[in-house]
């Protein structure tokens, strides 16, 4: 799966209200742009993909989710806190792989996806006046502050 699989170019531009072809590489560039950035503000994976999180004093704490599965490692138990899991492992184990992300693009929550859209929408057409001095959208900054799964 990738970040095409979540939001295809064919939903993008129909977002967009475009037809024509000449813009299909930017309109990708900014799918993959928008999800990961909000992937990084909210530790929610989009789609499936392996990672490897590293113990410090024999535990990590992983807010990346939801997790799928454990790959690498047999001695470990499990704490799940809400917006993070505790992994503890006694066994001199350096690191763990974890898979982690959506498996079916219909389970990545519908925010995540209008935000996405809302963002490359706001870079699709910052340049033709509409646009604001704001990095991103406030609806965006409002959607991430109320999905994303840590605290600070």
């Amino acid at each position: 799966m990738s970040y095409l699989t979540v939001i295809t170019l064919d939903d993008a531009k129909l977002h967009l209200r475009v037809d024509h072809t000449a813009s299909d590489a930017e309109i990708t560039r900014m799918i993959s742009s928008a999800l990961s950035f909000l992937e990084r503000r909210t530790n929610i994976i989009v789609y499936d993909r392996q990672q490897t999180y590293y113990y410090l004093n024999s535990c990590v704490n992983v807010y990346d989710g939801p997790i799928n599965t454990v790959v690498s490692s047999t001695s470990h138990t499990q704490s799940d806190f809400g917006s993070y899991s505790r992994f503890t492992d006694y066994s001199g184990a350096k690191s763990i792989d974890l898979t982690v992300g959506h498996l079916l693009p219909a389970n990545v929550p519908a925010e995540i996806i209008d935000a996405a859209l809302e963002m490359i929408d706001y870079w699709y057409y910052k340049n033709d006046g509409r646009a604001n001095t704001m990095l991103i959208p406030e609806s965006v900054q409002q959607v991430i502050d109320t999905i994303k799964r840590y605290v600070i």
